[in-house]
């Protein structure tokens, strides 16, 4: 699990990332097979109101496979890049912060633009 704490916690201090790794646990295999439903953010609903946070530096999940992964979605995403680990709420939280703040602003804009159209 050694590595595991290097790809989650690479660019956090060596303290958050033995608190942090502490509490982390291993995903049951089934985890990977389940069938699940559709995910909510494929709903038409959230059109133009999709964020995604790059993580540049992450070593868990790499730049190109997470851009793959919202390619592979088939939504339209606003990227946001952060250079940071694959825990930017440990390593940035600020910035971490301000990228969920300004989501949810885009959110409530967009559902005012809703409403309007509708009234």
């Amino acid at each position: 699990m050694a590595d595991a704490k290097e790809q989650f916690y690479s660019d956090v201090s060596e303290a958050d990332a033995e608190a942090a790794f502490s509490e982390t646990r291993p995903l049951a295999c089934n985890t990977h097979y389940s069938v699940i439903g559709p995910p909510g953010w494929a709903e038409s609903a959230f059109d133009g109101r999709r964020v995604f946070l790059l993580c540049t530096e992450d070593k868990g999940v790499p730049p190109a496979w997470q851009r793959s992964l919202m390619e592979e979605s088939g939504v339209e995403w606003k990227v946001v890049e952060l250079k940071s680990g694959h825990s930017p709420f440990l390593s940035m939280p600020k910035e971490t912060a301000e990228v969920v703040i300004r989501a949810v602003e885009g959110f409530r804009s967009a559902d005012v633009l809703v409403a309007s159209k509708q009234a």
